[in-house]
């Protein structure tokens, strides 16, 4: 070491002995063993409110999670535990080594840094960490754009005319009585106009059919009401949560100027519709309905019936031991199609049902809450009569069996000419010494 390293050190060496001084000296009022936990917090409170001067000037503010560091540090470790690290000059690394990163890469452009780190370690024993070789690679541009390595390009595009392209999107609302809601949304990619949009209680393909299907009908109306009439029931705070959210769409957002397209929404859905030279082409109602059924697929038993979420249907038998493809509404059970190879075989019977919605149609309404406890145990009950019963129908005295001597049983639990345990083995036991004896 030489003698300017040696100065240094010693120069490190008194810093880090006058903060831990600095340090003892904040958290010294709290050392006090006479002081309880209660006076200990408010002496570290007020400590922690203060300002202090620093121990090479300045004022300085230290939380009270950093002078409860230091306190368990002084207890554990005394003075010296205060004092902080001395922090060794950087050591440089060996350039050869680099060189040799260099000539590795250059080598084969297609080894990574973890590669490199690997082959390195196995040649000479060491390598330097993998951030290190990825900052050489690039400051000699052997890797990135200068290395002719060509960035991935996520192309901008916008359909050239209304109803070309929808994309949709679900994003976490707020929270309504405790529960978490969730905004499905479907925008134009022409015009950015808001075609369908509903906000629900969860996050599944019922709640997104809901904001879907209204937007595919003739008049695009997103009324929580007509969400009702499909099935749901949404809860009061729900229902207010989508009628803001409409009329904030069809107030404010359709008629303000979007920043890509520079025209509002509704003027550029409109422009895009005189210029195509008409207008949107709608479904039909029962085409749309038929759009938004769900299908699973069964295999017709000997008895030509099809079971579905517990229920059971007719089918025809014509089908019996061939895979149907059944099509429902997820709010009617009742109502059954059936289809197989592309033809349809009408409607199957109901024959048992035990459910008339699919178990994921789940209504927008919160579950009851739990009704109030009675009270009343029907085991413990049971147990009680139970035990009152063995009790006044007892004849023997299974209590005999358990008897330690230290206490007499009261008169009338054994029955007469009958012999408790220990008569019996006392009995044994004489008559063992008698026979020895003879």
């Amino acid at each position: 070491m030489t003698t300017h390293e040696h100065d240094d050190d010693v120069a490190r060496r008194a810093r880090a002995q006058q903060v831990a001084l600095f340090r003892y000296q904040l958290i010294c009022p709290a050392l006090d063993p006479s002081l309880s936990t209660k006076a200990r917090g408010r002496v570290v409170r007020a400590t922690a409110a203060g300002t202090h001067a620093g121990p090479f000037g300045g004022q300085c503010c230290y939380s009270r999670d950093t002078l409860d560091r230091w306190i368990r540090r002084y207890r554990v470790g005394g003075f010296d535990a205060l004092t902080p690290s001395v922090r060794q000059p950087g050591s440089r690394i060996d350039t050869t080594v680099l060189e040799l990163a260099v000539a590795l890469k250059r080598e084969n452009p297609q080894r990574t840094a973890a590669q490199v780190v690997r082959i390195l370690r196995a040649s000479s024993g060491w390598a330097p960490s993998e951030s290190t070789l990825l900052r050489l690679f690039h400051r000699r541009e052997l890797m990135g754009p200068a290395a002719g390595d060509e960035p991935a390009v996520f192309g901008r595009f916008e359909a050239a005319a209304p109803n070309e392209r929808w994309v949709g999107d679900a994003l976490h609302g707020p929270r309504l009585g405790g529960r978490k809601t969730y905004l499905f949304a479907f925008l134009d990619d022409h015009s950015r106009l808001a075609v369908g949009y509903r906000f629900g209680f969860a996050e599944d393909t019922v709640r997104l059919a809901a904001a879907l299907q209204p937007a595919l009908a003739e008049v695009a109306d997103t009324s929580a009401e007509q969400l009702a009439e499909q099935g749901l029931s949404p809860a009061a705070a729900l229902l207010e949560l989508n009628a803001l959210f409409t009329a904030w769409v069809e107030s404010v957002y359709h008629h303000s100027v979007h920043s890509e397209t520079g025209q509002t929404p509704l003027r550029r859905w409109d422009d895009g519709w005189q210029a195509a030279g008409h207008g949107p082409a709608m479904a039909s109602a029962d085409a749309l309905t038929e759009a938004f059924l769900w299908s699973q697929w069964r295999v017709v038993t000997k008895t030509a019936t099809v079971s579905l979420h517990g229920n059971t249907y007719q089918v025809e038998p014509v089908l019996v031991g061939r895979k149907v493809e059944l099509v429902f509404s997820p709010f009617d059970l009742e109502t059954i199609d059936v289809h197989y190879q592309d033809a349809h075989y009408g409607r199957a019977v109901p024959h048992r049902i035990t459910r008339h919605t699919h178990p994921k149609a789940r209504p927008e309404t919160p579950e009851p809450a739990p009704a109030p406890a009675t009270g009343i145990a029907y085991l413990q009950l049971v147990a009680d009569a139970h035990h009152q019963q063995v009790a006044a129908d007892e004849r023997i005295g299974f209590h005999a069996l358990y008897c330690t001597g230290q206490s007499t049983p009261p008169e009338g639990d054994q029955l007469a000419g009958q012999l408790s345990i220990d008569d019996a083995v006392n009995d044994d036991v004489a008559e063992q010494r008698a026979q020895a004896g003879a």
